[in-house]
């Protein structure tokens, strides 16, 4: 025991520590704790643990006692077993189970030599609640992961069961398609055909992508342009479509809506624009500053007839599109200038 103990001062000091101090000597054997200490170890007095020796504890970790002995501070965090103490009769303690700990042990040299140490202070904190807390905290977010998974499992499973229906229903109407003699029906067996693809490509997309519910729109848009060129065959050869988009990912709503828009916007240039059937096509589509996306559909064709109302989408006979623009809060505009240019601004969904 260092003498510095006696004093009244640091005797007080050390007894009463809200944290939980130990003394033992040069062999490990205890000398004396403070108030704390004993309740941590659950006895009423330092004689019931007297004999109690620190490198003969079943707690401590591999390695520390040689550590301890060349006068190296050892820190460790740990769990500390009562049943373990009881079975091994290191002393009786009315605690039970398993706490988690925090322990520091420094070694003390009173000794004139100084080369081996005289004493060690072992200084330990519970930090039980703390631990159970990280354990649930960690307990719970595995549980969540799993259920995030399980989540995305269960939406690709959905997104691929819908597109595997709606290619059903597409090989239907191509089947329907082939039996119909009246030209006009079957352009709008066609027309029905491209505005389910549309909606099948987002689907291909959610399912194939990396980010569940995200889609990129430059992707999707050149698919969607290619969809529809295939379906009318040999019909537009000779028109020529552009695609001039940012690097912008879509949402689910967004790329629906914003596809079934292109799609009808893209038919109808190539069915009333180019009499000739050979022209361009640019479709633009891109963020302002302010978070508005703006999609531009322009074709250098025949443009819109003199009589027409230029902000009238009757006139393009575009009913369809007129209801999607409002679905995402949009803003449709139509130029009749050398060809036709038709601008949908939106805000973010």
């Amino acid at each position: 025991m260092p003498h510095s103990l006696g004093d009244e001062w640091f005797q007080n000091l050390f007894e009463y520590s809200p944290i939980p101090i130990e003394i033992y000597d040069g062999l490990g054997k205890l000398q004396t704790v403070n108030t704390a200490c004993l309740e941590l170890f659950g006895v009423k007095t330092i004689e019931e643990i007297k004999g109690f020796n620190l490198f003969k504890d079943p707690n401590l970790p591999k390695g520390t006692k040689s550590k301890l002995i060349r006068g190296k501070t050892v820190k460790y965090t740990s769990t500390f077993d009562f049943e373990l103490v009881k079975k091994q009769n290191l002393y009786n303690t009315i605690k039970s189970g398993i706490i988690y700990v925090e322990v520091l042990i420094k070694p003390l040299f009173f000794s004139k030599d100084k080369l081996i140490p005289s004493n060690y202070a072992l200084y330990v904190q519970n930090i039980t609640n703390r631990r159970l807390g990280e354990l649930e905290k960690s307990d719970f977010l595995e549980r969540l992961q799993e259920r995030v998974e399980e989540k995305d499992l269960l939406m690709k499973e959905i997104h691929h069961r819908v597109k595997n229906n709606l290619q059903v229903i597409s090989s239907l109407i191509i089947l329907q398609n082939h039996s119909i003699k009246d030209a006009i029906l079957r352009e709008k067996f066609k027309d029905l055909l491209n505005r389910i693809k549309s909606i099948s490509l987002n689907h291909d997309y959610l399912f194939s992508s990396e980010h569940l519910g995200k889609i990129d729109f430059k992707k999707y848009t050149n698919k969607l342009c290619e969809n529809i060129l295939k379906t009318y065959e040999h019909q537009y050869n000779g028109v020529q479509i552009r695609i001039d988009a940012a690097e912008l990912f879509l949402n689910v709503k967004e790329a629906q809506v914003y596809g079934m828009i292109l799609n009808e916007l893209i038919t109808n240039a190539l069915k009333h624009a180019f009499p000739d059937k050979q022209g361009n096509i640019t479709i633009s589509f891109f963020q302002e500053e302010n978070n508005s996306r703006i999609l531009l559909v322009k074709d250098d064709g025949i443009g819109l007839p003199d009589q027409s109302n230029s902000n009238s989408t009757e006139s393009l006979g575009l009913p369809l599109v007129k209801n999607l623009v409002r679905q995402i809060n949009g803003k449709l505009e139509i130029i009749n200038n050398k060809g036709t240019e038709i601008r949908i601004s939106t805000t973010d969904l």
